[in-house]
């Protein structure tokens, strides 16, 4: 029995060792194969939304070992100002273990209130030093591991309307290809909606212009994502709480508008306009073989809302080449449970 137990103890040991060590385990059948964190709308400005947004890096971090990215879709701050984006990145860089990160702008981050300032200049520097970049553009892209993640963003100083210019299209064009040619799941990560999207037009009325992408931009968008199978356009901006889809009026927080499947994260900082409306809502995204698995939660709680969980089939998809990706980053969530199970068998 004595040998029985030592040998049982070396083999968890070496599970243990095995699975801390080598990213390569790939021992389960319907975990997910990658998990990103997504929030949106933290609004940083030396207010409550400070602590809220290091509850919510504090709990993402305490989960690491089982999350792979985390996104943060714009409005980081209440005005752009200096400061404000110095609190956020200090933040950022205190409270938050994640190594890979995405981090759009906003209209509040451009300095709305002051559009002549040196917001965008500031912007960049501190996405620049999170992110070990070396980039003078508001738009840019990363690899998660397999996953890529493009970042869109305003390159105009307009109070609330996001302005993309020929150039960052052409880029979306080029990433796109490359990240989702082979039907690899890709997110267009972008602070507004596109047109008509989540009941943008009654959330932000028509007559005070900014709730969205303008019709041209969109419809370029669309049009260049839809080449691609699994392509997901994320936002946040409306401040919209999660809720399902309606019949009648579509605030849903996943819809497809044109043929895109659109995603609006709720603000993290602010209370919300519609569904939902509690503070400290975010997303959490499962990517699986076969689907996607969106599920709302508090992240100043670390509790799931039930109520909203949203699944996204994968079209077409050969799973092989996003676990071999994930293999080779380290990119796959992994238990020892599920190690050891599959050890036995």
């Amino acid at each position: 029995m004595k040998k029985i137990k030592k040998a049982l103890c070396v083999l968890i040991s070496a599970v243990i060792l095995y699975s801390v060590c080598s990213p390569a385990v790939y021992a389960f059948e319907d975990g997910p194969i990658y998990r990103f964190a997504v929030l949106s709308d933290t609004h940083i400005s030396k207010n409550d939304n400070d602590e809220n947004f290091i509850k919510a890096l504090e709990l993402i971090s305490s989960e690491k070992d089982t999350t792979d990215g985390l996104i943060i879709a714009g409005d980081i701050t209440n005005h752009g100002e200096p400061q404000q984006i110095k609190d956020f990145y200090r933040m950022l860089d205190e409270y938050c273990t994640i190594e890979n990160l995405a981090i759009a702008t906003g209209n509040h981050d451009m300095g709305q209130l002051d559009p002549s300032g040196p917001c965008r200049a500031n912007q960049i520097a501190g996405r620049n030093a999170a992110l070990g970049m070396d980039s003078d553009k508001i738009y840019y892209s990363v690899d998660m591991g397999g996953i890529k993640v493009i970042i869109l963003g305003d390159e105009g100083n307009g109070s609330n309307i996001c302005k993309i210019t020929n150039e960052q299209i052409d880029f979306l064009g080029k990433e796109l290809a490359s990240g989702a040619a082979d039907g690899r799941p890709c997110f267009v990560i972008c602070h507004w909606p596109l047109m008509w999207a989540h009941g943008n037009a009654i959330l932000w009325p028509i007559v005070a212009p900014g709730g969205c992408l303008n019709i041209s931009t969109s419809a370029t968008i669309e049009k260049l994502m839809r080449q691609y199978k699994n392509t997901y356009y994320v936002s946040g901006h409306l401040h919209k709480g999660l809720k399902g889809n309606n019949p009648f009026i579509d605030f849903g927080s996943v819809v497809t508008q044109s043929g895109v499947k659109c995603i609006n994260v709720p603000s993290l900082g602010e209370n919300n306009r519609a569904g939902y409306k509690a503070q400290g809502q975010g997303m959490e995204f499962d990517i699986y073989r076969d689907k996607i698995v969106i599920r709302g939660r508090d992240y100043f709680t670390g509790n799931y809302l039930t109520d909203y969980v949203f699944e996204i089939a994968l079209n077409d998809f050969d799973c092989s080449t996003l676990v071999d990706a994930a293999e080779q980053s380290g990119g796959l969530i992994t238990s020892i449970a599920s190690v050891i199970e599959n050890t036995a068998a």
